[in-house]
């Protein structure tokens, strides 16, 4: 899947949320495109994975890139849990 990045799409925190837009066309479908909302955490990882319409894609992600401040990446680090998919497809 191949999408372009299109904006910022948050309110106060503008960085946390990105918008890309003009992927791949689904078969029989619309082009692609990806929400990704990301939290302060400790490293690069993908959450959560949601397609709520067709070839419309949320994530919900973790990177130190929007936190704050080392005291919120430190107040993660102990309170990281490990994380367990919730649901696998083939």
């Amino acid at each position: 899947m191949f999408v372009k990045f299109e904006k910022f799409d948050g309110d106060k925190d503008l960085y946390k949320v990105h918008v890309h837009t003009h992927g791949t066309r689904c078969w029989n479908g619309p082009e692609r495109s990806v929400k990704a909302k990301i939290e302060c955490g400790l490293n690069n990882e993908i959450l959560e994975v949601s397609e709520p319409e067709k070839c419309e894609y949320h994530y919900r992600m973790l990177s130190p890139a929007v936190c704050q401040s080392d005291d919120k990446v430190q107040q993660q680090q102990q309170n990281q849990k490990p994380f367990i998919p919730i649901h696998e497809e083939l």
